[in-house]
């Protein structure tokens, strides 16, 4: 894309986007029904939940940064300008998501979670939420690409 000056369709992203608002739909019906309907106790592998929220971090990558980055891209001087931009933006991306999963790992910690209500009322609060903003951004992209009024 960078030494070819190629573009990517916005739909394309809009379609990712939409990836998203489906990812986060899904995951909060998985976590109210682990919630409800309790699993048997399995020893689940470090490698399944890393696959996971792998692939939940592709999908979100794909749909908002990876519009920002090539279209900032495509307006660099040079290949080499837009590699150092790339490479910038990457550094910046993991330094944010670090900080952002330490604070957010802080309301999880072991004392906390002794208390039997809490981690319920964490599971529902954190579901509903990404219901609600799953339902919003497949609303705000079906509009963006002309499926409602």
């Amino acid at each position: 894309m960078l030494l070819f000056r190629l573009q990517l369709p916005a739909g394309l992203f809009h379609g990712f986007e939409a990836a998203v608002g489906v990812l986060l739909i899904v995951l909060a019906i998985v976590r109210l029904r682990k919630l409800w309907v309790p699993a048997p106790e399995v020893n689940v592998s470090t490698h399944a939940s890393g696959t996971t929220a792998y692939g939940i971090g592709l999908v979100h990558g794909l749909a908002g940064g990876g519009a920002l980055v090539v279209l900032v891209m495509t307006q660099q001087s040079t290949a080499w300008a837009g590699l150092f931009y790339l490479l910038l933006f990457g550094l910046g991306s993991v330094g944010g998501v670090l900080l952002a999963a330490t604070l957010f790992s802080v309301p999880f910690t072991r004392h906390l979670l002794q208390q039997r209500w809490i981690q319920p009322a964490l599971i529902l609060t954190s579901s509903l939420l990404c219901f609600v903003f799953g339902i919003r951004l497949l609303i705000e992209q079906a509009a963006l690409v002309g499926f409602t009024n």
